[in-house]
Parts: C-alpha cells; sequence; structure tokens
C-alpha cells in the first residue's frame, strides 16, 4: 500500500544511475585518447561511433532492466520473458546488420533488441502495475540522459570525423 514511496524511490534510483552511467561514458570518451597518449600507449580509442551506439545501447538496456526491477518488487517474475526474448532479438539484430555495418553490429544488434522488446516490454509492465503514467516515468528520468548523451555523442563525432 505504500507504492507512492515506492516510486519516489525507484525514480530516484533511476535518475541518479542514468546520470552515473551517461556521466561517466562522456568523461572517458572525450578524457580516455588523452590519457592513452599520456601513458604513452599505442592502443588507440575505440571510433566515436562505435563507442556512442554502444552507449546508447546499454543506457537502453539500464533503462529496461531497472523497469524490470522495479515490476519485480510486485513478485511477478517475467526475467526470463524479458531476457529471452531480448537475447534473441540482440542475436537477429547483429547477425542481420553485420554485413553492411561489420563490428557496428553488436551495438546495432543491442538496439534492436532493446528498443523493440526489452524496454517497452519492462517498462509497459512497471507503469501498468503502478499505474504510472507515460510522461512521468519516462520525461522526468531517461529523456534528461538521453539528451545529454546524444549532445555529447553529436559534439564528439563532429569533433573527432570518424571513420565509421
Amino acid at each position: 500500500g505504500r507504492d507512492a514511496d515506492v516510486l519516489k524511490s525507484a525514480y530516484a534510483g533511476m535518475r541518479g544511475t542514468y546520470a552515473a552511467f551517461v556521466l561517466t561514458v562522456v568523461a572517458l570518451a572525450w578524457a580516455l585518447p588523452i590519457l592513452l597518449r599520456l601513458w604513452g600507449s599505442s592502443v588507440n580509442p575505440v571510433v566515436p561511433g562505435f563507442w556512442w551506439l554502444m552507449s546508447l545501447a546499454l543506457l537502453i538496456e539500464r533503462y529496461s532492466a531497472m523497469h524490470l526491477h522495479l515490476y519485480s518488487t510486485t513478485q511477478v517474475i517475467v526475467w526470463h520473458i524479458a531476457n529471452g526474448g531480448a537475447g534473441i532479438l540482440y542475436m537477429v539484430g547483429m547477425v542481420c546488420s553485420f554485413p553492411w555495418f561489420g563490428a557496428l553490429a553488436l551495438p546495432i544488434g543491442m538496439l534492436f533488441g532493446n528498443l523493440t522488446f526489452f524496454a517497452w516490454y519492462t517498462s509497459g509492465k512497471s507503469r501498468g502495475a503502478f499505474g504510472i503514467p507515460l510522461a512521468r516515468s519516462e520525461l522526468t528520468a531517461l529523456v534528461p540522459a538521453l539528451a545529454f548523451l546524444f549532445m555529447n555523442a553529436a559534439l564528439h563525432i563532429i569533433l573527432n570525423r570518424p571513420a565509421w
């Protein structure tokens, strides 16, 4: 009977997790090439297109998993469905995109599985169980993190002019 308290705590945790993830990804994207040079490393940093696609895929995966965790507080466990469906679609996305995109097939496959199943399935379950309006659940937690990620990705890609 304390759904409001559960949701308040859950969304605070979601916002904090998104912020920690996005700030780490952005800091590493900008700092890693500099640090590698300072250390005298001969390792090349990850191509920006791959870095940002993988970061987006992982952010959407985090979003999906946190909604799955929230829904699990209802004591209805659907992890096998959520992870099984997403995993199958990850593989389909990777296999189908590999001939055209090579190594980018990994984050493309992850995005495909997350966006076509994992994200909508888990967020739909948690929103339905707790009566959470779509605007509240996404605009207050996920959208600011996505906006910051996209802004930095665009700037980083423009400044680095990667060879995709």
